[in-house]
């Protein structure tokens, strides 16, 4: 799992709008101005991991995320595809490499954690629905 050190700056983006940041012990979620609206009160940050997590996911969510922590020359891009709710019930695994797309039923949660050695983990809270996605360099 990607762990935050103090040296890091690291920045999540939703379609190229600044939604979530981490520099040193100073965290800020949607606080610019082209935040967009939607995402106020329903994102979290984990300071440690620096996953991101979105309550409430809706299919306005759908598009793309990326990651981008300036200390290490790290970027990654996750394109995710909210639908409709699921079926009740249904359990869901879905695996994909690196440059294609996931795509997520909501639930009333939904997780991005982004670990090391190139793999996430995507879930969300319909009952037993998870996505891992390993992300091949």
């Amino acid at each position: 799992m990607l762990q935050k050190n103090r040296q890091d700056r690291i920045m999540w983006y939703f379609n190229e709008n600044r939604i979530a940041y981490i520099t040193g012990e100073q965290t800020k979620i949607c606080t610019d101005p082209e935040c967009p609206e939607t995402f106020r009160g329903r994102l979290k940050l984990d300071t440690q991991t620096v996953s991101l997590t979105i309550t409430n996911i809706n299919t306005t969510d759908s598009g793309g995320y990326h990651l981008q922590i300036n200390s290490r020359n790290l970027e990654k891009t996750f394109n995710v595809t909210v639908h409709d709710a699921p079926a009740a019930g249904r359990d869901e695994m879905k695996s994909v490499q690196e440059g294609e797309s996931v795509t997520l039923d909501p639930g009333s949660d939904f997780v991005f954690s982004y670990f090391s050695r190139n793999m996430c983990c995507c879930s969300y809270s319909a009952p037993g629905c998870s996505c891992w996605c390993d992300l091949l360099s």
